[in-house]
């Protein structure tokens, strides 16, 4: 390019593509613990876990489920169990465990999580 082409840029311009590359690098390592690590011993497409204990917490939009003995976290996708129980992590500021019962997903080398059930144990 030529200098008198980059004269041409709006300034306005630039800084709105550094502001959308820093918030994609900060939505991408929202996590509490990080972004977590591919692993070859994720679990396949259509296991399904049964009255698993865990917490949930926010990452930005999205609600990730960990297990209670620290071993696995799976993002949740979103349906109406989800919402429940991100309007519960909402409203209470204590972590809740949980019983979960889902069945696992896989994308791109990542497990996801489709919750079917799943109580706040007290």
């Amino acid at each position: 390019m030529k200098a008198s082409t980059l004269n041409r840029i709006p300034i306005a311009g630039l800084i709105c593509a550094v502001a959308l590359l820093l918030v994609v690098a900060l939505a991408w390592a929202q996590s509490p613990e990080g972004r977590p690590e591919k692993t070859a011993d994720r679990a396949r497409e259509g296991t399904d876990i049964v009255d698993r204990m865990g917490y949930c917490r926010t990452a930005g939009d999205r609600v990730i489920f960990f297990t209670e003995d620290g071993r696995d976290r799976f993002v949740v996708l979103e349906n109406l169990n989800l919402e429940r129980i991100a309007q519960a992590v909402a409203d209470d500021p204590e972590q809740l465990q949980w019983s979960v019962t889902g069945s696992i997903t896989e994308f791109c080398g990542d497990n996801f999580l489709i919750i079917h059930r799943a109580v706040v144990k007290e």
